[in-house]
């Protein structure tokens, strides 16, 4: 029986961590993950929505919220930004009532159109037309996609209120 000197024998492997070092491989990947969500976070900011649920209309538009949209570059490339105004509607701040018309244009996202331009939009487009043979009409657009006429209805009623 030879008996090799300690130098030339093979370590043995160890397929088991112990304790310490599987608390320090879940620190460790804890905070690699962590660090890796902060800085996706801070260079790749999710886009936030400008729809919440609602128990009465099942979506609602945010108040005073704004959604971005880019186009790809094959269909033009531009940035279509859309403002949820302070009541809830697409478009600028309304105007305090003295004396002029509003129309209220419901419906869903053909109205609202997310993806236009807010002079695109059929509201913007109508209010032009009604400007030109009317003084002081402001077009309301009250579009909201996914709406069908149980959605107009119901809010239809608590607009009218307002």
């Amino acid at each position: 029986m030879s008996v090799l000197p300690e130098f030339t024998r093979k370590p043995r492997r160890r397929f088991f961590l112990s304790g310490a070092e599987w608390l320090l491989l879940v620190v460790s990947s804890v905070i690699s993950v962590a660090l890796l969500e902060f800085i996706l976070r801070l260079f790749f900011p999710l886009a936030t929505s400008p729809y919440q649920p609602d128990e009465l209309l099942l979506v609602k538009l945010i108040p005073n919220s704004t959604k971005v949209f880019a186009r790809q570059f094959q269909n033009g490339g531009q940035v279509i930004v859309s403002h949820i105004n302070s009541d809830g509607f697409r478009g600028d701040e309304l105007r305090p009532l003295n004396g002029q018309k509003r129309v209220i244009v419901y419906g869903d996202s053909n109205v609202q159109a997310e993806f236009s331009d807010l002079p695109a939009t059929f509201a913007k487009q109508l209010e032009s037309q009604l400007s030109q043979s009317r003084q002081d009409v402001e077009v309301i657009n009250s579009g909201v996609v996914g709406y069908g006429p149980d959605q107009v209805s119901l809010r239809l009623a608590a607009d009218v209120a307002k």
